[in-house]
C-alpha cells in the first residue's frame, strides 16, 4: 500500500485467518484459491468476494493416464501382479493420515488379503518413518505394504494404482496427490 505495489496472495488451505492477516486484506488486491472450496472458506472468513480469483493447478492429468504410460510397474517397485494395488502418494507426516490409512488397511486385509498398499512419499524430518515401518510391523501387513520413498516417476507409478487414496487429518482446499 505504501509503495503503491500490487500484492496478491495465494490461499492453499481452508482455515480461519489470524488477526495479523485480517488487518492485511485491505492491502491485498487478489487472492488466489486453489479451488473453489477455499475459495468459498475465504468468503466466509471474511475477505471480499471481489478480492479473490480462483486459479486450479496447471496440471497435465494426461501424463497420468493408463493410456499414455500402460501399467508397466516402474523400477524399484515390486507390485504382485493381480493383487488389488492401493497407492497413496503424500508427504509421511501425521497430519497426513499415515496411521489412520495403516489401521484402516489392516481392516481392508483381514477381508481381501490380495490387497497390497503403496505408500509413495517421503518423511521430511526423518522423524515419523520409523514409526510407520513399526506400525507396519504391528499390525502384520508387512506383505500388503510398501514405502517407496520420494518418487519423480509419478506418471509411470500411479497407472498402477487400483484405487488412490487421501488420508489427511484436516481439510485440503486441493491436494497436489
Amino acid at each position: 500500500v505504501l509503495t503503491r505495489v500490487p500484492c496478491v496472495c495465494s490461499l492453499r488451505a481452508t482455515r480461519a485467518l489470524t488477526r495479523r492477516e485480517r488487518l492485511w486484506v485491505p492491502c491485498v488486491r487478489r487472492f488466489l484459491a486453489v479451488s473453489e472450496a477455499t475459495r468459498q472458506a475465504y468468503v466466509t472468513a471474511g475477505i471480499p468476494e471481489g478480492q479473490i480469483e480462483t486459479m486450479l493447478d496447471g496440471i497435465d492429468v494426461r501424463r497420468f493416464a493408463p493410456s499414455t504410460n500402460g501399467r508397466t510397474t516402474p523400477p524399484g517397485i515390486t507390485l504382485a501382479p493381480g493383487r488389488l494395488t492401493v497407492g497413496f502418494v503424500s508427504r509421511l507426516i501425521p497430519e497426513k493420515g499415515v496411521a489412520e490409512l495403516l489401521r484402516a488397511a489392516r481392516r481392508v486385509v483381514q477381508q481381501l488379503p490380495q490387497v497390497q498398499f503403496l505408500l509413495v512419499g517421503g518423511d521430511p524430518s526423518g522423524r515419523h518413518l520409523p514409526t510407520w515401518q513399526r506400525m507396519v510391523r504391528e499390525l502384520q501387513l508387512g506383505d500388503h505394504v510398501q514405502f517407496t520413498g520420494w518418487r519423480k516417476d509419478l506418471d509411470a507409478l500411479t497407472p498402477c494404482f487400483d484405487i488412490a487414496v487421501q488420508a489427511s487429518k484436516y481439510w485440503e482446499g486441493w491436494g497436489m496427490s
